[in-house]
């Protein structure tokens, strides 16, 4: 969920903040070239005319829209790229977005209306947390935190179930679906031990304690059916409620069919863990690498991989007889041009081949010491950078002789474990 906040919250603060009239206005010195997409990422949106786009404009030195007026079948392309990291980089922006989802939602209320949403933030923050080793910028947080758990701590009633009429969204696969409440179980679960993991930060252990025991309670219920839908498989085994290899054996059925662009990183996650990595990357290959045999070049908010049976490649103009694989497809919310072809959710094979496949894993908050695990499965080799609070570390593996040979180098700071 981070990318995906990330993505979101940089448009919506260009709407609410610099606010004009239906026009968009680019202001001065700020370069409107497609040269500067070649080193930054960008949010692509499609709207069918201007009327569903009432304000638009950027900041001096700090957002850029582009290419506007691009006409895809009655539609209009809006590239939105943050030009400007400012001074940290992509710390500043990661902790800018967590902040306006903070400051526009009341800790009484839920992000963007859906309980599972805040949880996301609680759990973003921990796993933000052990990535910059940053306490003072967690520090910010206590108040608000404090009252966010305290409401996931008080969601199930005494029969430790859920409100149905809460909006309990977990992945469009399961929407409006019984499954949809083992869903919010398990991230539930995960909420509340990233919860205990920032109580610790804090150095509150009887919270810490609170949320653990809230845990264990909420996980002490049954998920029957969660097994019918592959999204909520995965996210309850990751939860613990759900034994890992039978999980696995669910979710390996018919590789990529039925997988989503958000929990596909859940999915392939479990399978790994399950000491099935070749069936990960497998995976990996038929989704995302379909996307790209489908002319991506950032991976898309919503895929099929059904979709490609005789859709012409997004780079090309569509044949008569072709789908076209952007404008004839999409569910739930994503159909014809509503889906985003750079979204942050969809971009697994990026953490999951760092985590999974390079191994690295901060086991002590800011990377001061990091665990290298890899898992090649059928590669025979790879490489990679990291980065780091006090710079990169570089990972190459090699199959030598049936037995990985690994390389690391590493900041002085940093205590490897193998």
């Amino acid at each position: 969920m981070l990318f995906y906040y990330i993505c979101r919250s940089d448009y919506i603060m260009i709407k609410r903040e610099y606010v004009v009239a239906k026009r968009i206005v680019l202001e001065d010195n700020v370069i409107n070239s497609k040269a500067v997409l070649k080193d930054a990422p960008r949010q692509v949106m499609v709207v069918t005319s201007l009327d569903d786009v009432e304000y638009l404009t950027v900041k001096k030195g700090g957002y850029v829209i582009l290419d506007f007026g691009r006409k895809l079948q009655g539609g209009v392309v809006l590239s939105v790229l943050g030009a400007s990291l400012g001074d940290e980089g992509g710390a500043d922006i990661v902790n800018r977005s967590l902040d306006l989802l903070r400051d526009m939602t009341p800790s009484d209320k839920w992000m963007n209306t859906v309980v599972s949403y805040t949880m996301w933030w609680v759990i973003t923050h921990r796993d933000w947390y052990m990535y910059t080793g940053n306490l003072e910028y967690l520090l910010e947080q206590k108040e608000y935190f404090y009252a966010v758990v305290e409401n996931i701590m008080n969601l199930n009633d005494e029969n430790n179930e859920y409100n149905s009429k809460m909006h309990s969204f977990i992945d469009w696969s399961a929407k409006d679906k019984p499954q949809e409440w083992a869903g919010l179980r398990a991230v539930t679960v995960m909420s509340l031990e990233a919860a205990a993991d920032i109580a610790n930060a804090f150095g509150d252990y009887e919270f810490s304690k609170k949320c653990i025991l809230r845990k264990n309670q909420v996980a002490n219920h049954n998920v029957d059916g969660a097994e019918e839908i592959k999204q909520i498989t995965a996210i309850c085994a990751l939860a613990g409620l759900m034994d890992m290899q039978k999980a696995s054996d669910i979710l390996e059925k018919d590789g990529a069919k039925g997988l989503s662009s958000f929990m596909g990183y859940y999915v392939t996650q479990v399978i790994a863990k399950a000491g099935r990595m070749d069936k990960a990357l497998d995976i990996i290959r038929q989704f995302w690498g379909g996307m790209l045999d489908m002319g991506a070049t950032s991976f898309w908010e919503d895929f099929d991989i059904e979709w490609m049976k005789n859709a012409a490649p997004i780079t090309d103009i569509v044949p008569e007889g072709k789908d076209d694989i952007h404008g004839d497809f999409g569910k739930y919310c994503y159909t014809q041009f509503r889906h985003s072809l750079c979204h942050g959710w969809a971009s697994n094979p990026t953490a999951f081949m760092s985590q999974y496949v390079l191994g690295i894993f901060p086991v002590e908050a800011g990377f001061k010491k990091v665990k290298i695990k890899p898992d090649l499965g059928n590669l025979k080799w790879a490489k990679g950078k990291f980065p780091t609070p006090y710079g990169e570390i570089c990972v190459e593996h090699k199959v030598v002789d049936g037995k990985v040979v690994t390389n690391v180098t590493a900041p002085d700071e940093i205590e490897i474990i193998k």
